[in-house]
């Protein structure tokens, strides 16, 4: 119980460090590297490819595990690939930090790239737990499987957060004939019931996601304080602020996967 405990607090604080990764440097930012990704790299690829392009071509995140999930749409989607996707995602969901883990320091100690005190930062835990545990095995053996559900907690929030559903924009769909930046961002994400309502579970799940889009850079609680400006606009505008539930967006993911059709922009 422990271990599962210290993995989803694992996971929740590197959904809270990718709030920080998003402003100025601070120590908050580091949060996220305790998890054995680089909040240096992700600025990169997270906040200047996925937030800028998001659900297209340009962003990284859309192909970044590509060939095991493809969710963009496609009519030569083969049928039995799409279903052994679906069966081995949380396999992935469930790795994915150790693969993370391998690139980083691969690329430091192979690739000559400067090592940094944030690289540093993920040794911090195993090193910590070795001054309680009976030996630097044991303790090792135990950060490696909070890891583990830590992955799988982060990956399952991340990839069901807003961006995958067959109502949502991907590239390949027929866009609007408005290519307005605010509303690419807009069609690519849906906001969530319940999760939205909580300041916790804002800033442990991606929350407000429509919002974050648009203000990258403002602080997760505070972007509640924007809510009503957000709705008013938007009503204004005309563009909906539909809300799906959190098990319309899991079940809507797996669906992505299989989808072949393009579809025209409905939101």
């Amino acid at each position: 119980y422990i271990l599962m405990i210290s993995g989803i607090s694992l996971g929740w604080t590197t959904v809270i460090g990718h709030n920080y990764f998003h402003m100025r440097n601070s120590f908050r930012m580091y949060y996220f590297d305790l998890s054995t990704m680089s909040s240096k790299d992700w600025r990169i690829t997270h906040a200047m490819s996925h937030h800028m392009y998001p659900n297209t071509l340009w962003d990284f995140e859309i192909y970044s595990i590509e060939p095991y999930l493809f969710w963009l749409p496609d009519p030569k989607k083969s049928l039995l690939k799409g279903i052994i996707s679906q069966l081995i995602s949380p396999i992935i969901w469930a790795l994915a930090l150790y693969t993370q883990a391998i690139k980083r320091y691969y690329s430091v100690f192979f690739e000559y790239r400067k090592f940094e005190f944030r690289d540093a930062v993920p040794l911090f835990l195993p090193i910590s737990m070795s001054f309680l545990a009976p030996s630097i095995f044991v303790a090792v053996k135990l950060w490696l499987l909070i890891i583990l559900t830590g992955s799988f907690i982060f990956f399952m929030i991340g990839f069901n957060a807003a961006h995958h559903h067959p109502d949502i924009f991907h590239d390949g769909d027929i866009y609007r004939n408005d290519f307005d930046w605010g509303l690419l961002e807009l069609d690519a994400v849906r906001e969530r019931t319940v999760i939205d309502d909580s300041d916790f579970l804002v800033l442990t799940n991606f929350g407000l996601h429509g919002l974050h889009h648009l203000l990258p850079t403002v602080d997760h609680c505070y972007l509640p304080l924007c809510e009503e400006a957000f709705q008013q606009t938007c009503k204004e505008f005309g563009v909906s602020t539909k809300k799906f539930t959190q098990w319309e967006l899991v079940k809507g993911q797996f669906k992505q996967i299989l989808r072949k059709e393009r579809k025209k922009n409905i939101r």
